[in-house]
């Protein structure tokens, strides 16, 4: 792996002094979609697949990055005031000057980026951010807890990417591990991690690539984020941003009918999916792998029905995969506005699981079906900065 990377960097780069490799883990989230934003309930996994930053100091002060999974060739002055400019680099420029608020930096580096699976619903920004963080962390000399970590990538994204989004992707990558499930209360913001227990079923984790891009920065998410915020608003939550988890799922069914039908809906998916949460932990803590695979079907479910995510191939491929008899149970992985979809399935069957559910896919929407593809992920990777 490592020589793979340094090959790579060094037919950009050339060769030079030391190398590098900061690794962050792509994240899967079987439930607790949409929670996050509104200080509500998550799980997710770490996957050994992973993204990873090739890098070396300059001593010129400049940064310059290239990525094989993005266009463009950004570069920038370590005391340059940075801006987004709308490229990959807003991830990184964001958790710059976030580090630099902190403590100047005073190295310069060149960087290589690239990752195991392509960008979409498996936490790839957060992934992003977290590895240039351990990079800029390890150029300086200095060193930050997991919990400030996670904080600071949350900061960097709404400031820099423009996303209200959550604590739920950071937390998995950075308090993830082999056979843990991290339980993460957004309100008290401290992750907790769970050993999936021996006497659970055997089962494997499959990314589903509908075909559909999708772009955080595009999509209808801040959107919701606001529609949510419009309820909690309506229910007397207080403050700049008044999030839903004060509200309790009956009071806000109680109230429901004084409230904007759509909104109503987006809170109804976040109120739901709480409850979802704590009784999927239940069950995998208790090993009902059924159970658990039912409570995602619901959760992919209230993501389309009522949170209003997904596409329409994303939902019809939804259906496909939660009809398929090796299927655990599927779901819209990450924000579910395109990208990939999760499927928990019976060990060895997603070549099978393909073969059945590509050609009713290719027959509703051949363009996407023919860029659909189904990876297997083990579950269990870390984030951590090696020397090459």
């Amino acid at each position: 792996m490592t020589e793979t990377i340094v090959q790579r960097f060094e037919s950009v780069w050339g060769p030079g002094e030391r190398l590098f490799v900061s690794e962050a883990p792509y994240r899967v989230s079987p439930l607790g979609a949409h929670t996050d934003h509104q200080d509500g309930l998550v799980l997710g996994m770490t996957t050994r697949a992973r993204l990873r930053i090739a890098f070396r100091r300059r001593d010129d002060g400049r940064v310059r990055v290239r990525s094989r999974d993005f266009p463009g060739m950004p570069e920038w002055s370590i005391g340059e005031a940075l801006r987004p400019t709308g490229d990959f680099a807003d991830y990184l420029r964001g958790v710059s000057v976030a580090v630099a608020e902190k403590g100047p930096i005073t190295t310069g580096c060149d960087a290589w980026i690239e990752g195991d699976l392509r960008p979409g619903g498996v936490a790839s920004s957060a992934a992003l951010a977290v590895a240039w963080l351990g990079a800029l962390l390890q150029l300086e000399g200095r060193d930050m807890n997991a919990r400030d970590r996670m904080r600071l990538v949350v900061d960097a994204e709404r400031r820099f990417a423009g996303v209200e989004v959550g604590l739920l992707d950071p937390a998995v990558i950075l308090f993830g591990g082999v056979g843990k499930v991290v339980y993460l209360d957004c309100l008290d913001g401290v992750p907790k991690s769970y050993a999936v227990p021996k006497r659970c079923p055997p089962f494997e984790a499959v990314l589903v690539d509908s075909g559909v891009v999708r772009d955080l920065r595009v999509s209808p998410y801040n959107a919701r984020v606001e529609e949510c915020r419009s309820v909690a608003r309506a229910l007397g939550v207080e403050g700049e941003r008044p999030t839903l988890r004060p509200i309790g799922y009956e009071d806000f069914r109680r109230q429901r009918s004084r409230l904007d039908p759509v909104a109503a809906r987006r809170a109804d998916h976040v109120l739901s999916e709480n409850k979802r949460v704590r009784n999927g932990l239940t069950s995998l803590s208790q090993g009902d792998l059924a159970a658990f695979g039912a409570l995602m079907n619901q959760s992919g479910r209230s993501m389309i029905d009522f949170f209003g995510a997904g596409t329409p191939e994303t939902s019809f491929l939804l259906d496909l995969l939660q009809n398929d008899a090796d299927v655990v149970g599927a779901t819209l992985s990450g924000a579910g506005f395109g990208g990939s979809l999760l499927a928990f399935m019976r060990p060895g069957t997603a070549a099978a699981m393909a073969e059945r559910v590509r050609p009713a896919y290719a027959a509703r929407f051949a363009d996407a079906a023919g860029r659909m593809s189904t990876t297997t992920v083990a579950l269990g990777g870390e984030t951590r900065v090696d020397s090459a």
